[in-house]
């Protein structure tokens, strides 16, 4: 069954455990002490679940239904909405943060001692983290797009 299925596969089964990592490290930035604690960011969370979603089904249509034409032309585009749902997550998520970022990176050499703390540098180093995990997710899953799900088998002569 593996044998079947070619790079596009193993890149969107690997573009879902980086989603997934993805997702739980802003789980944490949400929840760790620090400047964005308890900050929830709705539109990111539906966004890279959704993604995460239509990873796990594309993955087990691969591996679980057999090959038709008109199906992998639906997932196709079904992975490159997967491309788009990591993508907006990514950046809802950066524009949810850009304040707090320059303010804790960028603050006034005076002020900056007191603003830098373990807790939010903690804080917004995970935001940062998670925000990586959301573009590398839908950059793998555009790379993943311009491949078939399954090697072409090969024309038997007749």
């Amino acid at each position: 069954m593996l044998k079947k299925l070619s790079i596009s596969s193993f890149i969107t089964a690997g573009s879902f455990v980086i989603g997934l990592i993805g997702l739980i490290i802003y789980f944490a930035s949400v929840n760790v002490k620090g400047y964005f604690q308890g900050e929830v960011v709705t539109g990111t969370l539906l966004f890279a679940l959704f993604g995460l979603l239509i990873l796990a089904g594309v993955v087990a249509y691969t591996i679980l239904l057999p090959k038709n034409k008109i199906l992998d032309i639906v997932v196709s585009v079904v992975k490159a909405a997967a491309a788009i749902f990591f993508m907006v997550a990514g950046v809802m998520l950066l524009v949810a943060r850009i304040d707090g970022l320059s303010y804790i990176f960028f603050s006034n050499p005076e002020i900056i001692e007191t603003i830098q703390t373990p807790e939010n540098m903690a804080s917004a180093n995970t935001a940062i983290t998670a925000i990586v995990f959301f573009i590398l997710t839908s950059v793998a899953m555009i790379v993943a797009s311009f491949f078939s799900l399954r090697k072409e088998e090969p024309a038997v002569a007749e």
